[in-house]
Parts: structure tokens; sequence; C-alpha cells
């Protein structure tokens, strides 16, 4: 199914357009190949509240699932964007995913909309854990705590031919 596909991005000001430079297009690209759109790019400040908002907008105009990524990697359940997918209503499925690369990756649901806590890898074009996680849930199917950790199994993507070994060199 056509999905619409949202995308926030935080930090300063200052960085909104660097930002967007960085993460739309390998975002467009990805969601295009799975026939759905990206329909927004949202910028707001690096902070809880602000982040909130910016979902709950999203959700607001029709977007079927949220990206959200930024000036900085979640690290913990405490962490900004956690803490941001709480404020607007929204649960934490699972944060820690055990996929290289990806693993400060986080994935929610703000009602029945998917929400990605997702690490900068996502800015590039090589295979990694979004590549994954987003034809399932395009798909529509809502992944479960079991479903993410059960990714453990053979989630190194470093042996594909798209990507070489991460710590060569």
């Amino acid at each position: 199914q056509t999905r619409s596909v949202g995308l926030l991005l935080s930090g300063p000001t200052t960085t909104h357009p660097r930002l967007t430079e960085r993460f739309a297009e390998p975002v467009r690209m990805r969601v295009e190949r799975l026939q759905s759109t990206l329909d927004s790019v949202l910028c707001v400040a690096h902070d809880p509240a602000a982040l909130g908002l910016g979902l709950q907008q999203l959700q607001t105009q029709g977007r079927e699932l949220l990206l959200v990524a930024g000036i900085s990697a979640i690290s913990d359940h405490n962490d900004v964007i956690p803490q941001a997918l709480t404020l607007a209503g929204g649960s934490v499925a699972h944060f820690g995913l055990p996929v290289d690369p990806g693993s400060l990756t986080m994935v929610g649901y703000l009602g029945d909309t998917p929400v990605i806590g997702a690490p900068s890898c996502i800015q590039s074009a090589k295979t990694n854990v979004i590549d994954l996680l987003l034809p399932r849930l395009l798909a529509g199917e809502r992944l479960t705590r079991a479903d993410l950790v059960s990714l453990g199994h053979g989630g190194l993507l470093e042996d594909i031919p798209e990507r070489p070994m991460p710590r060569d060199g």
C-alpha cells in the first residue's frame, strides 16, 4: 500500500538546512522504492516538547509513518526522542535494536502510527536498519518488542555486498 511518511528532524535552528539536506533525500529514496511518499519534512528544536508537538502535527497531517532523526543519536530510554514520543501520547515498543548499523534505533507508536527514532545511518544510501523496518511498517505490520529483538538473528549487515566491513582500515 502507498503510505504517507513524515520526517521530523531536530537540532538548533542554524542546523535545520543542513539536517534537511543530509536526511531528506536518502529517506525519500527508501520510501519511494517501497511505493510510498515522503510528504512532510519538519525541523524543530532538539527538546522533548518541540519534538512531541512535531510528532502530533505530522500525525494530524495524515502521515502514516513517522521518522525522527537529528543532531543527536538516542542514547537511552530517557533521551529526548523517547521522551517526546511519550509527551505526544505515544509509547516506545523497543529501543536498541540488535542490528549494525542501526543499534541506536527506537520503534514506538503514536496511536496506530509507527514512529522510528532513527540513527544517523539513515542519511546513508548504504543498507542499514531502516531497510529492515520500512517494508514491514509500510505494509501495515505492527512490530512488537519480540519482532524487533528477533532482528538479532543475522542482524549484522557487514557481510552484504552493498556494505563493506565497517571496521576495515
